[in-house]
């Protein structure tokens, strides 16, 4: 992750534990999430595109076209720690997925 003014500043990527695969990539600004993030399944697949603006999710999308509502981003949003609440838009985005 690139820093500026010892900020994170640009994309941060984060991969999946077991098998090294790309699983996450978010812009950050400022140190905060700005921007675009992708979710990544485990085989690489895109799983989810979702919006951010200072630290909050605004809107997003699963790979299967199901809109992310406005309380799943305000549930994602309630959760104090940023890989608590990626995972729950996982958990929403592979349900749909399975329909």
């Amino acid at each position: 992750m690139p820093y500026k003014n010892n900020k994170r500043e640009g994309i941060e990527k984060w991969y999946h534990y077991e098998n090294g695969n790309l699983a996450l990539e978010a812009s950050v600004l400022n140190d905060i999430l700005h921007g675009d993030i992708k979710l990544y399944t485990k085989d690489g697949k895109l799983l989810a595109l979702i919006k951010a603006e200072n630290n909050k999710f605004i809107s997003g999308k699963c790979s299967s076209d199901k809109a992310l509502t406005s309380k799943d981003l305000e549930e994602s949003n309630k959760y104090p720690y940023f890989e608590s609440a990626i995972n729950h838009l996982e958990v929403i985005c592979i349900k749909s997925n399975s329909k």
